[in-house]
Order: structure tokens, then sequence, then C-alpha cells
């Protein structure tokens, strides 16, 4: 499965999932432990919390348990050529964000997770989606995220893209 559907985003190649999110994994354990050298709260949750989130974080780009990927080859050579879209969403897969399609397929295999995972996985996205903001801009400290795990993800899945982003631009210049 890609991690995209265009290529300068996310890896949008066969097996960029995988390549994806064994980067925000490695990337993940890399701000965990800039966290704790710094002195930052890392005792709000535990290490295989992080640890499961990051795996986790994109699960619902495989697509649903009967079979219907998430992404489908983009066949039009237009959209590939000018628009770099190399696969497109599957239009037989209902609309749905990828992090719900995640805890929908952890729910579906009965996999357990923490509200520490849940809340790591729905933010990864951090406000770059509109429902985020509630949860990562509270003033009230009634309001505020009790653990950082969201935030470690985040700039993890961030990273990630950064770093993926430039590998597509110094490969796509040769």
């Amino acid at each position: 499965a890609p991690a995209s559907s265009y290529e300068f985003f996310f890896y949008s190649i066969p097996g960029g999932y995988v390549d994806h999110v064994l980067r925000v994994y490695q990337f993940a354990i890399e701000q965990y432990d800039l966290w704790k050298k710094m002195g930052m709260k890392i005792d709000n949750f535990t290490l295989e919390e992080l640890q499961f989130a990051a795996i986790h974080h994109d699960l619902g780009k495989l697509g649903l348990p009967d079979g219907r990927e998430y992404y489908q080859w983009q066949d039009e050579k237009w959209w590939r050529d000018n628009r770099g879209q190399m696969y497109k969403s599957n239009p037989n897969v209902p609309w749905m964000k990828t992090n719900d399609v995640t805890v929908y397929l952890l729910n579906y295999f009965h996999v357990p997770y923490s509200l520490n995972e849940m809340l790591g996985i729905k933010l990864t996205d951090g406000m770059f989606e509109e429902e985020n903001k509630k949860y990562l801009s509270g003033f009230d400290i009634n309001t505020k995220l009790r653990t950082s795990l969201p935030y470690i993800l985040h700039h993890a899945d961030i990273m990630a893209y950064r770093f993926e982003f430039e590998r597509w631009a110094v490969e796509s210049e040769k």
C-alpha cells in the first residue's frame, strides 16, 4: 500500500505505507528521548502506548477488512503526469478520515487500545485538522490534554513527512 495518493506527499509507492509507519515509529522514539532529555513531561503515557500509536497511526490507509483498499492506482495518465497523483481514493470505500478508519479497524479486529493511544492516533495530524483544534488549543487548564503523547506523535509524523518530501525532491531532480 502507498502512504498517500500524491508522489510529493508521503511515499506514494507500493510499500510506502510500511516505510512511512516505520519512519514515524523511529522519529517518535527520537522525540520521546529528546523530551526526556529536555525535562519535558513524559510520565503521563507509557513508551508502549507511544509505540502502539506510532505503528497504528495510519492503519486506516490500508482499507477495510473485506479487502477494499483505501487507495487504487490512478489510471488517468493526465493526473499522474500533471498533478503527481499516483493513486486515487477507492470509490467503493465510504469516505472517512484515515484516523477514523484506523479506530474502526482496531475495534473490528478486537485490538484493545488505551485512551492515550486513541488520542495519539486521532490527533496525529495536529492542527492541520480542524476538529483537532479543540483538543490541542485548550486555554482552560481543565480542557488541556492530559497526555503529551499526541504532540510527540504529531512531531514524528511531520518529521517523517518532511524527510520523505526531501527524499522525493532529490530523487525527482535526477
